[in-house]
């Protein structure tokens, strides 16, 4: 890597964690499922929080199939150590492309809200619209989320040495 980050700023694996911005990001694209599944969990009004934030399920549909594109992304995530497959290591070498699609399918998605709500267009979506912005610009930009991504634990070879 071409940067040098804080000793902190490695996992027990010495690779780069990821940072805030990336979890931001993460969390902003996969908000239509932690909402599903913070009002799922709800055992009173299973449908509250969806109802909530999602006035109409056609809203919640449209940005849930914009985040897809950041479900391969948590896989990787998840399966982030050494031994990991090829397939999770191509993912990963890709993350952040992978990120940025799934943010800028979002942002598409919102656009196309904004337009067909054009009179009523609220106040949520702009601010929808403010954040996906800002992160588009963090993800294409940023040379922490760079570095994350080009970063992945070494497999070891049989006489214990790292690849």
């Amino acid at each position: 890597m071409t940067r040098v980050y804080s000793f902190s700023a490695y996992d027990k694996q010495l690779v780069l964690k990821p940072g805030l911005g990336f979890w931001l990001a993460l969390v902003f694209i996969m908000r239509p499922y932690i909402i599903m599944i913070i009002s799922l969990a709800n055992m009173s009004d299973r449908m509250a929080g969806i109802n909530m934030l999602y006035q109409d399920r056609s809203i919640l549909a449209i940005t849930a199939l914009a985040s897809l594109l950041a479900v391969p992304v948590m896989y990787a995530l998840m399966q982030r150590k050494v031994g990991a497959t090829a397939r999770v290591r191509w993912i990963w070498a890709r993350g952040a492309g992978f990120l940025l699609g799934a943010m800028c399918t979002n942002l598409l998605a919102i656009g196309w809200l904004l337009f067909m709500e054009f009179p009523d267009v609220g106040l949520v979506r702009l601010i929808e619209t403010f954040i996906a912005l800002m992160l588009c610009f963090y993800l294409f930009r940023s040379r922490r989320i760079r570095d994350t991504f080009a970063d992945f634990p070494a497999n070891e070879t049989k006489t214990g040495r790292r690849e």
